[in-house]
């Protein structure tokens, strides 16, 4: 997942992927930005690295973005170029494993597909880059790092959350019969502390998204009034 610009005057972008796999063209899906003008679109020219973004004609007045994403594949979608964050960063932020066989990932005992980790990560990028009011995120951007910390706490919560079924109770009772027990299970405590600390860092990470802070140095440090009494207060 990622997202990609035909400048103005140009016909087509070649992207890269960073998938692990070869993708078909049926495999790649875009999804327009803003308003094409009523021109055609379409990927091209799939390849180990790269593919190709096409549009039917080009625009001398302005840039076209494109969203893409992986769709019906046979392997883990963890692309490399995705901003902020890639299914990659949340497998390693969680820990998970990934079953090849399966296409699911395995979360603290728990199981999710591919796909349904993948959406989690566009919507996080996506509720990051809406909140800052772009297309897009540059590595070089100083509000990099922390739309990055802000989008891989979402997607990890949300990851945690659906994997579970959206509650930690019962997740691991089972039955013998006619007889339900219930246990806490060997992760259960790691989930939920685990939650509380994605749920925390998100606070710290979206107040700093969205605080501007000023550096100064005031002109008149050695005039500031120091007095106290009982009539003032802070």
């Amino acid at each position: 997942m990622g997202s990609a610009t035909i400048t103005a005057g140009n016909t087509y972008v070649d992207v890269p992927h960073g998938l692990s796999f070869t993708p078909t063209i049926d495999q790649i899906q875009l999804t327009p930005q803003d308003d094409l003008g009523g021109r055609g679109f379409w990927p091209s020219n799939p390849g180990a690295t790269t593919f190709r973004i096409n549009i039917s004609m080009f625009d001398p007045d302005a840039n076209h973005v494109f969203s893409w994403q992986p769709i019906g594949t046979g392997a883990p979608v963890t692309p490399a170029g995705a901003f902020p964050i890639a299914a990659s960063d949340v497998q390693a932020a969680l820990n998970a494993t990934y079953d090849a066989v399966n296409h699911v990932y395995n979360v603290y005992g728990l199981k999710i597909a591919d796909t349904t980790l993948a959406a989690y990560v566009t919507f996080a990028n996506n509720y990051i880059l809406s909140i800052l009011g772009v297309p897009s995120l540059a590595t070089t951007d100083p509000k990099y790092s922390v739309a990055y910390n802000c989008a891989l706490d979402i997607a990890c919560i949300r990851v945690l959350v659906v994997s579970m079924g959206g509650s930690l109770v019962g997740v691991f009772d089972y039955f013998l019969g006619d007889l339900r027990v219930a246990r806490a299970g060997p992760y259960k405590e790691a989930i939920t502390a685990t939650l509380q600390g994605f749920k925390e860092d998100l606070a710290r990470h979206m107040l700093n998204l969205s605080t501007v802070a000023a550096v100064f140095t005031p002109s008149l440090a050695g005039e500031v009034d120091t007095s106290q009494g009982p009539l003032l207060s802070p």
